[in-house]
């Protein structure tokens, strides 16, 4: 028996796979899209009303320094070595 050179049973099924991967991708894309806008923007508008700042930008002409010491505290030596 000879088989075909072409198996057309696939085109269907092929074509369904690619709307549905187009489809997924379109609803993975909003939906990502609208958590991003709602969680980071959320949070810049309410940092912005109440005039927390992130980074400071910009340079202070009176300032000494831009250095800003980290407190460690009383660590020991050990965890000088063992940082993680």
């Amino acid at each position: 028996m000879e088989q075909e050179a072409t198996d057309d049973s696939w085109g269907p099924r092929r074509a369904l796979g690619y709307a549905l991967g187009a489809l997924t991708g379109t609803i993975n894309t909003l939906a990502l899209t609208v958590s991003y806008l709602l969680g980071l923007g959320s949070t810049a508008l309410a940092a912005r009303l109440v005039g927390k700042r992130f980074l400071e930008l910009g340079p202070d002409a009176s300032a000494p320094s831009y250095w800003e010491p980290a407190d460690q505290g009383n660590a020991p030596r050990d965890r000088y070595y063992r940082q993680y």
